[in-house]
């Protein structure tokens, strides 16, 4: 149940004009940075933090609901940066614009805290900053206190970002990391460690075979001795298809060259001389990962799966 300070409860039964304007503060974000914004003409301090009007671009939020229960309640925030007078993503200086940093997820999970400052004399001799109550925050009620969920559409000058309460929490998945004999690592990610350069090598189509298979040019070396193409991926550097990207369903090597199979047909037809990357795969078990890491006993550090887990089907007797 919301609780409102003696201040608010005098300022709304008191009937008198009153502004009503939105704070919203967003952070941590993935770079430690924090973003203090407002929706009305005046900046406001409230907490210790002053709420900018346009410093970090235009925000506004949609409808505030309350569910009863375990469902998560959500709320959708719209912010608006005009591209004639550049906005910055706080912590970034001026290297990166606010939409670009929303753009690749420097807001992550960050948390949110949506209030509303009451203030009846919130334009009066336009004061700075505007003040939120005779007694600190007194005239601050707090709508919603969430975390950045989605973010369903990032514009040049526009983004959406869908907020989410806490109770969005309990959809997590729990274990949060299943114990399982497959690695649970993407390759070349983080946990995995390793770097895609050193196993992504050249080559270029001798003759195509079907659409969607064909032999080298050259006898493709593995990155490691016993590595393999196979479930890996390849970009076209040149030709009709150059740019894209399609995965290997089989590599077999051969002395002075290599029969490449794809999983489809590319969209236009490989043609001689086309040129190409390929990258090593993995089919997320212990003896590959053994395979690709640089020393024998790295793979014991970065394998994410658990080998010896028994199958599911696997019964213990009593």
């Amino acid at each position: 149940m919301k609780t409102y300070s003696s201040d608010l409860m005098a300022l709304l039964a008191a009937g008198v004009p009153c502004t009503r304007v939105d704070l919203f503060a967003i952070g941590p974000c993935q770079n430690g940075a924090f973003i203090y914004a407002t929706n009305g003409k005046l900046p406001v301090t409230f907490g210790g933090n002053t709420y900018q009007p346009s410093q970090f671009g235009s925000w506004s939020r949609g409808e505030i609901t309350v569910k009863i229960g375990l469902e998560s309640n959500s709320c959708d925030l719209a912010v608006f940066a005009d591209n004639q007078v550049p906005v910055y993503f706080p912590g970034t200086g001026n290297a990166a614009l606010l939409m670009s940093g929303i753009k690749v997820g420097l807001l992550g999970d960050a948390n949110v805290t949506i209030c509303t400052l009451y203030n009846s004399d919130y334009l009066a001799g336009y004061s700075f900053p505007a003040v939120s109550g005779p007694t600190g925050g007194s005239l601050v009620e707090t709508k919603f206190v969430g975390m950045v969920g989605p973010v369903p559409n990032v514009g040049i000058t526009k983004a959406s970002i869908t907020v989410q309460d806490m109770m969005y929490l309990l959809n997590t998945q729990v274990p949060c990391r299943v114990i399982q004999a497959s690695c649970s690592h993407t390759l070349y990610d983080v946990g995995c460690t390793l770097a895609a350069a050193t196993f992504t090598k050249t080559g270029a189509v001798a003759a195509l075979t079907y659409p969607y298979e064909f032999t080298t040019a050259a006898h493709i070396a593995t990155a490691s001795p016993a590595g393999t193409f196979a479930q890996g991926l390849l970009t076209w550097t040149s030709g009709a298809n150059s740019g894209l990207t399609y995965c290997v369903q089989a590599w077999t090597p051969g002395g002075s060259s290599d029969v490449i199979v794809l999983d489809v047909q590319p969209i236009f037809p490989i043609a001689a001389g086309d040129a190409f990357q390929i990258r090593e795969g993995c089919n997320k078990t212990f003896a590959s990962c053994a395979n690709l890491q640089p020393s024998s006993t790295a793979a014991y550090t970065n394998y994410g799966g658990q080998p010896d887990t028994p199958v599911p089907e696997t019964a213990i007797g009593g």
